[in-house]
């Protein structure tokens, strides 16, 4: 996912006003402690779902599925259920941090479309430790107004991002794979390429670029597009739709997917390896693949639906914008788009990503 506004002060300060600190390491009954994205969950499906069960969910955010693993890893804090993003799942399954899933406990299961399952198997073979929670794409965020008040075209590629007549108008995403991948498609690379010549090739781009550039963002990009502070911002497809509803009938906003493809993300809910609480977890998960809880979801979320059941219960005026919410079970849709996920690349690789990334933050 990708809202993410929290930043790791905020994630010490609920852990000790909620004791975590002191009282995750031991198990709780009628407890489940969850792990999660900032802003991505209904909070009233937290309540629903104390008040149904009786279970009391501790419930923390994290900012990135690299915090995430940081504070799995270190096992200071023991969380019985988490979210995170595919490439980071398939890492901590090859280091052993997950627990395998119980699918008899998990009545919802069939819920999830097979196509997600399918595309989940990328990064978790055999569906054997998440279950796909929601998922979307990175486009470009255009503000059509802006763009013909100033003589310009709505652009329709990766590559558009290094034209010149773009100056100024362009916000970047700040995130390492996701900034890499905008350079990866636009040189015809896979977005897993483990290639350092690759991968240096695109970090000079980038560098190349950031003269054009009006300013580097992740959450605030929806915002500083709202605000028109640029006209083009590389962004989420969940955050694309929340400002066209937003601004709707004061900017026209398009979300474009660039001809060369795009990253097609999936978010999922696993049960890390020393969970205390394993059988509560196990309903929250049943909990979280119902159709009205899917569709709660949703509604406060707005990205793409993985929940079958759930698209009869939803706002029917958001799914119709098709230029966000993709459904990949339309071949008609999706015939002309290249979707690729995200890998997890290894220690080694990831070492090579940070030190590139390095120099093109500080260039």
């Amino acid at each position: 996912m990708k809202i993410k506004p929290f930043v790791s002060l905020l994630l010490i300060v609920c852990l000790v006003s909620q004791g975590l600190l002191s009282s995750c390491s031991k198990e709780v009954k009628d407890a489940v402690y969850v792990y999660n994205y900032g802003e991505y969950i209904d909070p009233s499906v937290i309540d629903q779902f104390e008040k149904e069960t009786g279970i009391k969910v501790y419930y923390d955010m994290y900012e990135s599925p690299e915090d995430l693993y940081t504070q799995l890893k270190a096992g200071g804090v023991q969380y019985d259920c988490a979210c995170t993003s595919d490439y980071m799942i398939e890492k901590m399954i090859n280091e052993g941090m997950l627990s395998p899933l119980d699918k008899s406990k998990i009545s919802t299961w069939e819920n999830i479309g097979k196509t997600y399952y399918k595309y989940a198997e990328v990064y978790d073979k055999g569906n054997a430790y998440s279950v796909p929670y929601f998922f979307g794409t990175v486009g470009l965020l255009c503000n059509k107004d802006m763009l013909k008040e100033k003589g310009l075209d709505v652009p329709t590629s990766w590559a558009d991002l290094w034209d010149p007549k773009y100056k100024n108008e362009i916000i970047m995403i700040n995130s390492m794979r996701d900034a890499f991948a905008v350079a990866f498609f636009k040189n015809g690379f896979s977005l897993n390429t483990k290639d350092e010549a690759e991968i240096k090739k695109a970090s000079e781009d980038l560098i190349e670029q950031k003269p054009l550039v009006n300013s580097y963002a992740q959450d605030q990009t929806k915002d500083k597009l709202m605000a028109g502070e640029a006209s083009i911002g590389v962004i989420y497809s969940g955050d694309a739709a929340f400002a066209k509803t937003e601004m709707e009938g004061e900017i026209d906003f398009t979300y474009v997917t660039p001809k060369e493809g795009t990253n097609l993300w999936i978010d999922a809910w696993f049960i890390p390896q020393n969970a205390k609480n394993v059988e509560n977890a196990h309903k929250w998960l049943d909990f979280l693949g119902r159709p009205d809880i899917a569709a709660k979801n949703f509604d406060y979320i707005q990205y793409s639906i993985v929940n079958i059941p759930s698209k009869d219960l939803v706002n029917k005026e958001l799914i119709k914008d098709k230029e966000v919410f993709i459904d990949l079970d339309d071949a008609e849709t999706t015939k002309d788009t290249k979707f690729e996920v995200y890998v997890s690349l290894g220690s080694d690789v990831d070492k090579i990503y940070d030190e590139y990334w390095k120099k093109v933050l500080s260039e």
